[in-house]
């Protein structure tokens, strides 16, 4: 074998090992990342939070929330109008 054909052996081995490495070590990442804690569920927009569920029910209870699924829906960038909840005088 001639000595340019060992450097290009050597070559090889050494990016093969490289390479090797790199993909553990990428693939190690992915892996740890993965088993951080349960995350969104696939296809869902937007962030977890956390929900206060005990108020939401007091709110529904009160009558200050409905338990009823919106007929219609705002687009998320839309302003709402200030709701005034103080009783209106009678004509």
């Amino acid at each position: 074998m001639k000595r340019t054909d060992v450097y290009f052996v050597v070559a090889v081995f050494a990016f093969a090992a490289l390479f090797a490495a790199l993909s553990l070590s990428y693939t190690e990442q992915v892996l740890s990342a993965g088993t951080a804690g349960p995350g969104p569920a696939l296809g869902a927009a937007g962030t977890p939070r956390d929900v206060d569920v005990r108020r939401i029910e007091k709110l529904i209870r009160r009558g200050d929330l409905s338990d009823r699924e919106a007929d219609f829906y705002r687009e998320a960038g839309a302003a709402m109008p200030p709701v005034d909840r103080a009783p209106q005088p009678g004509p």
